[in-house]
């Protein structure tokens, strides 16, 4: 998208600097040109190549307009002038009206996705703030999550960024949520389990909902949406069975939709992974990878990876890349001597 906005203005600019109908030969090439910049710059100094490789490309249009009109000297050079004027007013116009085609058309950009990977980012620090547990459960989520989409060949950043952001719809709650109790009586034991189930569900629209008004991208959105599927809020629905043997197991089901992109899958596994790790009393390299291979199989056998398009051998590669996560976050430390 952020190719097309810039193409576009860059042909525009020349338009009406040049007027001249030959203009669209190089208004291509500037097009083109501006596509391919605009993927690869991650920084605001790339900006001068992009400047640079639009007056490349636009100078070789020039050149085959100069050959087929046979212009003067004086107007190929006026021609040059206006197209670095072109190539400068582009750029800087392209990266002025990207964050309002970014929040109008929901889409996310290179910039987009880096701002949101920033752990300053003002959604993620009122996480830090006011939900500590989720934060650093998130953070991990969105590490195990990166490594292991790097390891299948996915898109690494993004499935990090759908860990970080995952689980904001917690903000409404934290304190009904495990990790951020920090010693406290667990409400859920005064509530009904039905009661409880409607509260873990609430996190994921609320997330929607918090995501939506802050302006994220929908492919960061189905994150929050799909992070936990259709799955069997198992804990709360055995405790309502224990009352009630007829209770529908329906009740205690996430509403989904399941995960239907690789990225989404994995976020869903290091999502319950992390937390099912952060439960072993001896967190040993067998331990953790016993673990992890229950949660991959309970998610498997309950059908919530059916739609990832995630294979037995890529499983197999994020079942390791989240090992390996998790042993360098549970490593041993060494025992100081007293003072």
């Amino acid at each position: 998208e952020a190719a097309l906005l810039l193409g576009l203005l860059e042909a525009g600019v020349l338009q009406v600097y040049g007027g001249e109908p030959h203009l669209f030969i190089y208004g291509a090439l500037l097009s083109a040109a501006g596509g391919l910049g605009s993927r690869v710059i991650r920084g605001r100094y790339q900006l001068y190549w992009m400047i640079l490789l639009l007056l490349a490309a636009g100078s070789a249009g020039l050149s085959v307009g100069w050959m087929l009109e046979g212009w003067r000297a004086s107007e190929g050079l006026l021609k040059l002038l206006w197209l670095g004027l072109s190539a400068l007013t582009s750029v800087l116009g392209a990266f002025i009206a990207l964050p309002i085609f970014e929040r109008f058309f929901h889409v996310s950009t290179g910039f987009l996705l880096r701002e949101l990977s920033d752990l300053q980012h003002p959604l993620l620090q009122r996480l830090a703030k006011e939900a500590p547990g989720t934060f650093f459960h998130s953070v991990m989520v969105g590490n195990m999550a990166e490594a292991a989409a790097r390891a299948v060949g996915a898109d690494a950043r993004l499935a990090m960024i759908g860990g970080y952001y995952h689980d904001i719809g917690k903000l409404k709650n934290p304190g009904y949520f495990i990790e951020n109790l920090q010693g406290r009586p667990n409400p859920h034991d005064e509530l009904p389990p039905e009661r409880s189930a409607e509260i873990l569900r609430e996190h994921v629209s609320e997330g929607v909902r918090i995501a939506e008004e802050a302006g994220l991208p929908e492919e960061v959105i189905d994150f929050i949406r799909t992070h936990h599927g259709t799955s069997l809020m198992r804990y709360f629905y055995e405790k309502a069975k224990a009352q009630n043997p007829a209770v529908s197991e329906e009740k205690f089901r996430y509403f989904g939709p399941k995960p239907f992109t690789k990225e989404q899958g994995i976020v869903m596994l290091a999502d319950s992974a992390e937390a099912a790790s952060r439960a072993l009393k001896e967190p040993t390299r067998e331990a953790i990878e016993e673990e992890v291979r229950k949660v991959v199989s309970e998610k498997l056998a309950d059908g919530q990876l059916s739609e990832s398009g995630l294979s037995g051998e890529e499983l197999e590669r994020v079942i390791g890349a989240f090992v390996d996560t998790l042993v360098s976050e549970h490593h041993p430390r060494i025992e100081y001597p007293n003072r």
